[in-house]
């Protein structure tokens, strides 16, 4: 079946030469070809060679392809075939007239059936050729015609004008299984196949008939494949006496022909394959073709990590076992020998009782694995298939068949999973560029943290994350989504030395991940969060420095390739840039409405937070109340201390008001000695006794001073948000007048 087939192939278009060439060379069946281009170079060659197919244009330079059908009356060793342009069809059938096997149009979306074709016109012609020697030999007498019948290599029947069986030879009883006596009187027009019954009438009605029946169940299995020709036989006055049928056994070639059609179809998949699912599937459908397949898997083997998995998993009685170690079982067995391995109920028996395997799952009554194999010959997987019905069992023929195709499966595995490989590298650089776009969108430091979840979510699923910013010796949880985290003591802000998880990422700057925490001593069990199976941990780092942890939580147990890691390190890196830009001009805006002598607000942050707070109580019609004050005698004060006691007094102050005031009041120094405070959903009465709770703050103040003490006291204006202010500008100038008239009249504070 492996031997070369010699073709002549004369053709003037080098353009379809190198066409033909590609196709026939990836052909099972090897093709050695000869190209000539012009009738004299093709003669030149044949008077001293002779090919198994001659294949030529109908048009050639220097004359006509029909001049290769001239042999001198004698018929041609071999078969020439025409290949002709669209509409030239009338001289392609002069050509088969004068003795051409065929013609091919040329047509490029052919090239992928012609090395079949070209096969089958060298099969077909070799058969004619034995059938055409066979016939001759008939012809030279009875007695040469009966030693041909007895001794034929192929099977022989003779049937009378009413379809008996009147003489059959030894080949044919052996080919159909049955005693040569069976087979005499067998009445052909009555048995049950309509295509043997049929055939019998047309030869009967004087017709030759070609073709094939296939009895297989399945190749490989029970059943034959039989090619048959089968001819009348005429009288010399033209009446049919019966008719003789030659029968071959074809199943070898049929069975090797559906392998070679597996083999393309697993080969195609992979580029018609949209996912991997739908590549294994398949290929189980097509495996179930040629093999018992109700029973099939794929098996993955990490040597790193000595682990199987099984991303492809049919089975009647038995769940996928997803990811386990390599064991002892038989497809451990397949992995380790390299080799395929057949392996039925009794051997499974006596190779666990000699404690070679170990027998997983339900006992099948047949198994079939073979190895999957990269370039290099190394083994990274197994094809499986198992039967657990008695009546099924494969064949050494079929072990052999397995084999084929693990090898076909596993370069197309590995073809797959390379461009799926790289389809998930484009994919994660297109998202980490719209990753680093989104991130750089915003620097509201809260709207990062959201952008970062959101972003992180298209490149992983995780069921919890949290960002832990480093501060001394604590690490702060700043923002989280998912599975929200405890609200505890330790879980919000962490002593970060104290775990060794954190204490890992910080030395190594790299990530870390635990596949179950429940088994890695490394981890730190913490009140509420005894869900968490897997984690992933990446620094997010600034300038080479560590400056908090991205946080990954599973409630599943971590089946993840290391490699899958380097995209999340990526993201980190940009996660990190952006939260410190964010805080960085976080930073900047807070400098640039706090003051920086008292470190509270000032006059800008006052206006920005004012007119907020104006806003809303404008919309919500909420009470809103304004303190304006100064120190009393300040000037003076300065004049008589110093500027630089006068500024230690300032911020004295501005501290003594931010610890007597509610988290939400805001206080600003609005210049100089001036101070203001924003008291939300306060009524003026409200806010009269705050002011003079702060004038009692003030005036306990003792400011130390060249061994002595000095205290101050405070006048303040209150007003309340009315109807008549309709700015923010307008209330605050209320509270000044306030206060002016409280200077005036020398009270602590004056309302207005």
């Amino acid at each position: 079946m492996n031997q070369p087939i010699m073709l002549l192939l004369v053709e003037d278009d080098p353009d379809h030469v190198e066409l033909l060439r590609r196709a026939l060379a990836g052909h099972p069946r090897p093709f050695e070809v000869v190209w000539m281009d012009t009738v004299q170079a093709a003669q030149r060659w044949l008077a001293e060679n002779t090919p198994d197919l001659l294949l030529t244009d109908l048009y050639l330079p220097d004359g006509l392809g029909k001049v290769f059908l001239q042999n001198n009356g004698r018929p041609l060793p071999y078969p020439v075939i025409v290949q002709t342009a669209y509409g030239d069809e009338e001289k392609a059938v002069e050509m088969i007239k004068a003795g051409a096997y065929d013609y091919l149009p040329k047509r490029f979306d052919r090239f992928r059936e012609l090395p079949y074709l070209l096969e089958h016109a060298v099969e077909n012609w070799q058969h004619q050729r034995e059938r055409q020697e066979l016939e001759a030999r008939l012809q030279a007498g009875q007695s040469v015609f009966q030693t041909i019948f007895e001794n034929a290599p192929l099977g022989m029947l003779f049937f009378d004008e009413k379809g008996v069986v009147q003489a059959a030879n030894p080949q044919l009883a052996q080919l159909m299984g049955l005693p040569l006596e069976t087979l005499l009187g067998l009445e052909l027009a009555q048995v049950p196949y309509e295509l043997i019954s049929e055939a019998v009438q047309r030869v009967l009605n004087g017709e030759t008939v070609a073709q094939e029946v296939d009895f297989r169940i399945q190749p490989y299995q029970r059943g034959l494949a039989i090619r048959s020709q089968l001819s009348p036989v005429r009288l010399p006055d033209g009446r049919i006496l019966g008719g003789v049928a030659i029968l071959r056994d074809v199943t070898a070639e049929k069975n090797a022909q559906d392998v070679r059609q597996a083999l393309y179809e697993i080969a195609s998949l992979a580029n018609q394959a949209q996912s991997a699912e739908s590549l294994y599937g398949g290929i189980h459908q097509i495996v179930g073709r040629i093999l018992p397949a109700e029973n099939f898997y794929i098996a993955l083997w990490d040597r790193s990590h000595h682990r199987l998995s099984f991303p492809y998993w049919v089975d009647q009685h038995d769940p996928n076992p997803g990811v386990v170690p390599l064991s002892k079982g038989l497809t451990g067995v397949v992995l380790r020998s390299g080799q395929p391995l057949l392996a039925e109920n009794e051997l499974c028996e006596e190779m666990e009782q000699r404690g070679e395997i170990e027998r997983l799952g339900t006992p099948s009554a047949a198994w079939l694995g073979a190895p999957l194999k990269d370039r290099a010959g190394d083994v990274f997987g197994a094809v499986v298939v198992q039967s657990y019905d008695p009546q099924v069992r494969y064949n050494p023929q079929q072990v052999k068949v397995m084999e084929y195709i693990a090898a076909q499966i596993g370069q197309v595995l590995q073809r797959f999973h390379a461009e799926e490989q790289e389809r998930q590298q484009r994919l994660l650089a297109e998202s980490l560029l719209e990753a680093t776009a989104a991130l750089s969108q915003s620097l509201d430091l809260e709207q990062v943290f959201q952008r970062i979840f959101h972003q992180l979510g298209m490149i992983t699923r995780y069921d919890q994350c949290s960002i832990a910013l480093i501060e001394g010796e604590f690490a702060h949880i700043v923002a989280q989504r998912g599975k929200l985290l405890p609200n505890t003591e330790d879980a919000r802000q962490m002593r970060w030395e104290e775990f060794e998880t954190f204490c890992q990422i910080y030395r190594s700057v790299s990530p870390l991940l635990i596949a179950d925490v429940q088994e890695d001593p490394k981890w730190r069990k913490l009140t509420g969060l005894e869900w968490v199976r897997g984690y992933i941990g990446l620094p997010l780092m600034v300038k080479q420095k560590v400056i908090g942890f991205l946080n990954l939580a599973f409630k599943q147990r971590l089946e993840v390739d290391p490699t899958e890691i380097t995209p999340l390190m990526a993201f980190a890196n940009l996660a990190a840039q952006a939260i410190e830009n964010a805080r960085l001009y976080q930073q900047a805006q807070d400098q640039a409405i706090h003051d920086e002598l008292t470190g509270i607000y000032n006059r800008r942050g006052l206006n920005l937070l004012g007119q907020r707070e104006f806003e809303r109580a404008v919309r919500y019609e909420r009470p809103l109340s304004v303190l304006f004050g100064d120190v009393d005698g300040f000037k003076a004060f300065n004049d008589r201390y110093s500027y630089a006691v006068g500024d230690r007094v300032l911020k004295a102050v501005a501290q003594c008001l931010k610890a007597n005031l509610r988290e939400f009041d805001l206080v600003a120094r609005f210049g100089g000695d001036e101070f203001a405070v924003i008291l939300p959903e306060t009524q003026q009465k409200e806010a009269i006794g705050v002011a003079q709770r702060l004038n009692r703050a003030i005036e306990q103040l003792r400011i130390p001073y060249d061994g002595c003490e000095v205290s101050v006291s405070l006048s303040f204006g209150v007003v309340q948000r009315g109807e008549s202010d309709h700015t923010w500008e307008q209330l605050l100038e209320r509270a000044s007048q306030a206060l002016r008239r409280a200077k005036q009249d020398g009270l602590p504070l004056f309302t207005a």
